[in-house]
Order: C-alpha cells, then structure tokens, then sequence
C-alpha cells in the first residue's frame, strides 16, 4: 500500500513482514517512510530484512515505522518501534543511506535486549520467595 501526501513530500509504504521462524508468530507492521527521498524497493527491501532481526529478541513486537531523510549531504535513518508496554526509538546520521540504516539497526537491536532484561529482572523481583 502507498500513502502519498504530496503537500508535506512524504510517500509512506506501508506491508506487513511475515516472520521466517518455525514457530507461530504475529506479523510485524512495517512501515517505511522517505522524507525529500523516493524509497526505492531496494531500501525496502534491506530495511525489511534488517528490522526482522529484531523479531528474534521480542515477541511482542507490534509495529515500526521508518523514517528515511535526505538533508544535503546527510542521510538520516529513525525508527520507532512499540513494544508491549513501551515505545522504542532510535536515530542515526551518516554519509551512506544502508549505513545508517545498519546502525539504526544496531542500536535497536541494543534497546531491544536492555528492555527484555529490564523485564526479565521485574519479573524476579516479583516473585514470592519460598524458604
């Protein structure tokens, strides 16, 4: 699906991303949207496979929107992703598009982790202890 707002520049591509895992998951909702740039399929393509790596760290990933942004000489890559309970989101500057789409990536994939972490201590801090 294509959203085009032709008053504001921005075209958004909107899909669903089916998980490559044996087991049953939800689809992810992917969104990618360029800002004073055309996504091609190629950045869809690549921003597809790297934000299903994600899937692997949470199984509770609703959403992510991509932001794709050309100002002069810098790409821009930001994403947000809403996880069960939380919004996440990242940003990155760099001179090539696929490299700030890598480190926008790795940063998630940090986030990510941290926030399963975070979850897991809860979940031990909660739990009555038996003597």
């Amino acid at each position: 699906m294509v959203l085009d707002h032709a008053a504001t520049g921005l075209k958004a591509l909107a899909f669903l991303v089916e998980p490559k895992v044996e087991h049953q998951e939800m689809p992810m909702n992917l969104t990618v949207t360029g800002h004073h740039v055309d996504v091609t399929s190629s950045m869809r393509n690549y921003v597809t496979g790297k934000m299903e790596r994600l899937q692997r760290h949470s199984e509770n990933l609703f959403g992510v929107h991509v932001i794709l942004t050309v100002e002069k000489m810098r790409k821009k890559a930001e994403a947000t992703i809403q996880v069960a309970g939380t919004k996440l989101y990242a940003d990155t500057t760099e001179p090539d598009m696929y490299a700030a789409i890598d480190l926008l990536t790795d940063k998630l994939d940090r986030q990510l982790i941290r926030h399963k972490e975070k979850q897991k201590a809860q979940r031990r801090s909660r739990e009555p202890v038996f003597e």
